[in-house]
């Protein structure tokens, strides 16, 4: 966990990433927030990896590996299945009790406290699921082959469904991109009263002045491709 801790952190790319964790008003405790929150400055120190490299690292870890269980069969729904629940994955697990089980659990039951992110570590059996993903396929099947014209209309709706709910996730986008512009022109601002002061350095506040600049123009830019969309 600690490797792959290292692996995910873009200050290797000579970035310094602030407001990662915000505090809860009710339990006055920091809790990590949303990568899109994030604010980035570029370059401010030597890079140690190069984006390529990290870019070809995030693309690797991102694609789930099917691992042989020790008997040379694969868990074909690795990565695949989810918690009804929390919705975090669900990964497989296998006990050699001499009848070669394996099972499916909650990764988020797991995690520190245990118990906290989802109540209970929902087992069931990769077999149980092959069988349930079976009988599922065949009905479809079976339904698009006596009833095609329904079949398509089904399929349209949860089309149409799907669309909505990315609306929605682009709306709230839109919302917090233009937030962080107001934000932004509030730092543009202080930086300067800084700068004219004396409290902030010529050098430095043209660093972050070309930084919250750029910032800027590519949120300006994602907003308009947002609207649009």
């Amino acid at each position: 966990s600690t490797i792959c801790n290292i692996l995910e952190k873009r200050e290797y790319l000579g970035h310094t990433i602030n407001f990662k964790t915000r505090k809860h008003f009710k339990d006055k405790k920091s809790h990590y927030v949303p990568e899109d929150e994030w604010t980035i400055f570029e370059n401010t120190h030597e890079a140690i990896i190069d984006q390529q490299t990290f870019d070809l690292v995030q693309k690797i870890r991102g694609n789930v590996r099917r691992y042989p269980d020790g008997w040379g069969e694969a868990a074909p729904l690795t990565g695949l299945l989810y918690c009804a629940d929390c919705g975090g994955k669900m990964y497989v697990h296998r006990t050699n009790n001499g009848k070669r089980i394996s099972q499916y659990t909650c990764s988020q039951y797991t995690k520190v406290p245990c118990g906290t992110l989802c109540k209970t570590q929902h087992r069931i059996n990769e077999d149980v699921v092959l069988s349930l993903v079976s009988e599922m396929l065949k009905a479809i099947a079976e339904y698009a082959k006596h009833d095609r014209a329904e079949f398509v209309r089904v399929v349209q709706e949860a089309q149409s469904s799907q669309q909505t709910a990315e609306v929605k996730k682009q709306r709230i986008r839109l919302a917090t991109a233009k937030q962080r512009v107001s934000e932004l022109e509030v730092l543009l601002c202080k930086i300067y009263e800084d700068n004219i002061l004396g409290k902030l350095s010529d050098s430095r506040y043209a660093t972050l002045d070309a930084q919250y600049e750029k910032e800027q123009s590519e949120l300006t830019a994602e907003i308009s491709a947002l609207e649009k969309a």
